[in-house]
């Protein structure tokens, strides 16, 4: 499937809370940063981080190449441009299009365009020890397990530990 990454803005903040659509929904990919139920204010609060260091956080929808609705949402964080170096977060897709390669689609624009356009050497990620599909994702790509956070994420009343991933730009390959 063929998407574009875009810069999320306030018009897509009503899509993101409709995914958001019972609790736990955004445990394994927005953790503490977007709960339930999700609202306008707690979105443009996070939203308006952009504008207060737009050096450091990015935020983008994915839009289907010829739609205009989006079908994902990604954030790239902790950007370092002295160290040259960020986190990718909050990769999200609509359930009525998981399983049709969106999330693999958006690494692989997220991954372009740290590497070539913001020349980045470093690239990370965290991904719950529970979320499997997530880290066959994330090491298809080339991430490296680089350690394990013990029991840093509370889920649905239970502990779990998150894998640190990370890919160099030596090791990046286009694909």
């Amino acid at each position: 499937m063929e998407i574009d990454l875009l810069p999320f803005s306030e018009n897509d903040i009503e899509n993101l809370i409709k995914w958001v659509d019972k609790p736990g929904a955004a445990d394994l990919w927005a953790s503490n940063t977007y709960p339930f139920p999700l609202t306008r204010e707690v979105v443009l609060a996070h939203l308006k981080k952009t504008e207060k260091r737009p050096h450091e956080l990015l935020i983008f929808k994915a839009v289907v190449k010829s739609q205009v609705e989006p079908v994902g949402h990604v954030e790239l964080g902790n950007i370092n441009y002295k160290v040259r170096s960020a986190k990718i977060t909050r990769l999200f897709v609509d359930k009525d299009y998981r399983k049709m390669g969106v999330a693999t689609a958006m690494t692989k624009l997220l991954l372009e365009h740290c590497f070539k356009t913001l020349n980045l050497n470093r690239v990370e990620i965290n991904a719950v020890e529970i979320n499997e599909k997530a880290l066959r994702l994330y090491e298809g790509f080339g991430f490296k397990r680089e350690g394990f956070l013990r029991e840093n994420m509370l889920l649905g009343g239970k502990r779990y530990g998150t894998y640190v991933l990370s890919m160099l730009k030596s090791e990046y390959k286009p694909v």
